[in-house]
Parts: C-alpha cells; sequence; structure tokens
C-alpha cells in the first residue's frame, strides 16, 4: 500500500480540586411545572436525509450546525452518491475506496430546504468539522487529495493537505485556505469553531510540516494541533497540543474571551485529555480522564460558557484518579458524564447515567446547558423515572448549576439517538440524528422509507 493510500485510511479513522459537586440526578429539580416546559415544545421535524444508518452503506457521519436565526447547515462525507433532500446527487468518482466527496445543505427555520451541493475531486476530499458564523454564513475544515472543487474555487497541490474555507449563505466561497503538507504525509483534520469576532479556530492532526498560507507548523510528529485564523481567513497561530500519536481532537470550542478548550481521545482507550489555550495558544491548563488500561474512556461533546467555564460530555466503563492532573469525576460506575469545568480546569460539578447518554452539548445566551443523547432502560431524570424499550432520543436542559430544567423522550417504534444539537438567538433548540421506523417529538410519527433508516431533524420552542 503506498503512502497515500496510508494516509487516506489515517484521515478517515481527537492538580485535583477538592471543590466539586456530585449532583444526584435523582434529586429532581421540575420543581416550577411551567419552566419545566419551556423549551420542551415541539415546532416542527423533518426526515432531513434518507437511507443514512446503515454504516455499511454510509460511514461517515453527519455534521449539524445551528446558525443564529435558527438555520440548520447539515455536512457529511460520501462515497459514490448522496441525497441530502434535494435528489440524488453524484461523487466526482464512482463510489470506490479511494474516492470519497463532500456534501452540505442548508435548511431555513421552518425545515424547508434552501440548498444542497457536493465539493468534489479526484481522490480522498473528507469533511473533518463545520461550524456556523453569524446568521448564515458557514466555516468548514477538512482533507483533499490532489484537486477539490470548493462552489467554483478550486484547491489544488500534489501531496494530500487540509482546508478551511467560509462559505456564504447561497454555500458560495467568501474566502478559501489550502493547508499544504510538503509530502505524502498523513492528515487528519478534525473539529472547527468560531469566536465572536469571527475568527475560526480549527484542529487536527498531521506529519510533517503544514504551511498555513504565510505561517509553518510542524507538530513534531503526528500529534494533535489548534489554528486560529481571523475574520478573512489570515493564520494567526498554530500550536501543537497532543503528546501521543495517539491523541485524536474530538470537540473543540471557544468562550467569550476567545480562550479555546478542546477534548481528545487516545487510540489506546483508557484516558482523555481536555486542554485550554488563551487566545494568544498559550496554555492555559491540560487535564485528563483517566481509567486503567482495561477500562474505556471516550469524550463526546464539548461547549464554552462565557464565564470561561466549559461543560464535557463522554462514557467512561471505569475511572480512577492516579497523579495531580487527573479529573475528579466522583463515584459511579460504567456510563455516561457530563462534568462542568471552571476556568482553571477544576470540577464544578458532574453528573453520572447509567441508562441515559448524551453525545451533544450546547449552551445558551444565558447559560443554560442542552444535552442530546438517548436512553435505553430506566433513568430518573428530574425526579420522574424515564423508560425506554429500545434505545431512543433524548433531549434535557440543565441550569448553570447543573440542575434539570426538562427532558424531552422521543416516542416511535424504532431506535434512534440525538447525535447534534444546537441553540439559536432566540433560545430554540435544534437538534439531529438518527433512527430506525419511526420517530415522533410530538408534531406527529416521521417515518422512514426502508431498513436503513434516516437522519432527523426537530425543533423545539423557547
Amino acid at each position: 500500500m503506498d503512502a497515500r493510500a496510508l494516509w487516506a485510511l489515517s484521515g478517515l479513522a481527537a492538580g485535583v480540586c477538592g471543590c466539586f459537586v456530585v449532583v444526584d440526578v435523582n434529586e429532581g429539580g421540575c420543581d416550577d411545572a411551567s419552566r419545566c416546559s419551556a423549551r420542551s415544545d415541539h415546532l416542527w421535524s423533518v426526515i432531513a436525509i434518507e437511507d443514512r444508518v446503515s454504516p455499511e452503506h454510509h460511514p461517515f457521519p453527519v455534521t449539524l450546525a445551528v446558525g443564529r436565526k435558527g438555520d440548520a447547515f447539515l455536512g457529511t462525507s460520501f462515497r459514490g452518491q448522496v441525497n441530502l433532500g434535494a435528489g440524488p446527487m453524484d461523487g466526482e468518482g464512482d463510489g470506490s475506496l479511494w474516492e470519497v466527496d463532500i456534501a452540505l445543505a442548508r435548511r431555513n427555520r421552518k425545515g424547508e430546504l434552501l440548498w444542497a451541493k457536493t465539493f468534489t475531486g479526484p481522490g480522498i476530499s473528507a469533511l473533518g468539522g463545520m461550524a456556523a458564523k453569524g446568521a448564515d454564513h458557514l466555516v468548514l475544515a477538512g482533507t483533499f487529495d490532489q484537486r477539490l472543487n470548493l462552489g467554483g474555487t478550486v484547491l489544488a497541490h500534489p501531496y494530500p493537505s487540509g482546508f478551511v474555507a467560509e462559505l456564504d449563505g447561497a454555500g458560495k466561497p467568501v474566502w478559501t485556505r489550502p493547508l499544504l503538507l510538503d509530502d505524502l504525509a498523513m492528515v487528519d483534520m478534525g473539529p472547527v469553531t468560531v469566536d465572536r469576532a469571527g475568527g475560526v479556530i480549527v484542529s487536527g492532526a498531521h506529519e510533517g510540516t503544514m504551511d498555513l498560507g504565510g505561517i509553518s507548523h510542524d507538530s513534531g510528529g503526528e500529534l494533535s494541533f489548534v489554528a486560529r485564523f481571523d475574520d478573512g481567513g489570515a493564520p494567526l497561530w498554530a500550536r501543537t497540543i497532543g503528546t501521543s500519536t495517539d491523541d485524536r481532537i474530538k470537540a473543540i470550542a471557544v468562550d467569550a474571551a476567545g480562550d479555546i478548550v478542546a477534548a481528545e481521545d487516545s487510540a489506546k482507550g483508557y484516558l482523555m485529555w481536555v486542554t485550554r489555550l488563551d487566545a494568544d495558544g498559550a496554555r492555559l491548563f491540560r487535564k485528563r480522564i483517566r481509567g486503567t488500561v482495561s477500562d474505556v474512556v471516550t469524550p463526546y461533546a464539548l461547549a464554552a460558557l462565557g464565564s470561561g467555564e466549559s461543560i464535557l460530555a463522554g462514557h467512561a466503563t471505569g475511572l480512577g484518579v492516579t497523579a495531580a492532573e487527573d479529573l475528579d469525576l466522583g463515584p459511579g460506575g460504567e456510563g455516561c458524564f457530563v462534568v462542568k469545568l471552571d476556568a482553571a480546569g477544576a470540577v464544578v460539578w458532574a453528573q453520572r447515567f447509567e441508562r441515559a447518554c448524551f453525545k451533544a452539548v450546547s449552551v445558551d445566551d444565558e447559560g443554560r446547558i442542552v444535552l442530546g443523547g438517548s436512553l435505553s432502560g430506566t433513568e430518573q431524570i428530574g425526579g420522574k423515572a424515564l423508560t425506554s424499550d429500545v434505545e431512543r432520543p433524548l433531549l434535557v436542559e440543565l441550569d448553570g448549576h447543573g440542575k434539570l430544567l426538562w427532558s424531552k423522550l422521543a416516542e416511535g417504534s424504532g431506535a434512534g439517538r440525538a447525535e447534534a444539537i444546537g441553540v439559536d438567538a432566540l433560545g430554540r433548540v435544534l437538534s439531529g440524528g438518527t433512527f430506525q421506523d419511526t420517530l415522533d417529538f410530538g408534531g406527529g410519527p416521521l417515518t422512514t422509507g426502508g431498513d436503513d433508516g434516516a437522519y432527523f431533524l426537530t425543533l423545539l420552542a423557547p
């Protein structure tokens, strides 16, 4: 297998404080009936992508970004053909293993499809991450091999490389920035986020030296990095944060001051890292959540609060505290967790779940925390036992202290999970995920047209 094939496989495969509080999710919190029903009222649900569940046919995840006015941007990589609601769209290749393209779609705040389009090239063009910018712009980052047509702007390079770009509301490039490697080396672009000034933060891992457009970055090996660009796409700095070639950034967020928080996991599986950088890229802390070599610890999602605090969701088969830099999430066995960290990386509070698991996190302008995930079995949520005989999508909201405000468990005949979530400027909660058979968030059932399932979008009112 040549170096290009190796790159392709790699690119598609991211002091203990004693002041924390373990919040008991069984103690309730919905003592105000009107507040408990707030933001859980259903506005609309749509099937955004058909035939989306089966890994055999569609192995690439869907990325959701939510604009300030509630528009939904969906992005994914695909082989051969994809349908994001406007009919089948073809890639440049024939769907073979080494031919991958990118597809994007935008829906308005009513769920109506505005456009869907593909960005294609002769080799592997893979979406790493994307984020909404303002009301209707979109920033995306990913990888390309040889050539990539980004809506009429063509990026070309003899070696596999990365890219970052901003698109306007019609999906046309505002600016593009190739991230060029100097050899047949590995590149793996990860999540991206946007700061309040419109600056762009990208993440990933690469070998060799990368030219970001006037700034060169040598990661020191196949290590995770974070890079910052200004509002117009000019590079400001790049920093290596990974300490092992096993580390990959799975989630990234930026707070009101411009500080950046990143969550990494390790291919070895028994630890994850949380790293905080200031606006200039200086490291403020690097903490870890650790199990033993027989445990698995995985970060799922991350959100930054305006106060400098952050919210992290993940899963662990077991947890241990073995060193000063380890984060102590308190007692608990196998299951998922949600933890709030202060600006110094200390645990403020932590919640543990046995049957519910949250893979998406977002925060609103008032510091409330919205979680998206799934429930299989019975879990006490807000003093009420929620039960599902199969895995079903679950949405909840917490206040800044970890107190539950509301929860909403979808109904239906098949399995599903919420995999992405966002909050617009009006406080409406937009969630996306996969399901099979039927799904109902309160507006009537959605029904899939085939055995492979579908990807849903649902909007809840404030």
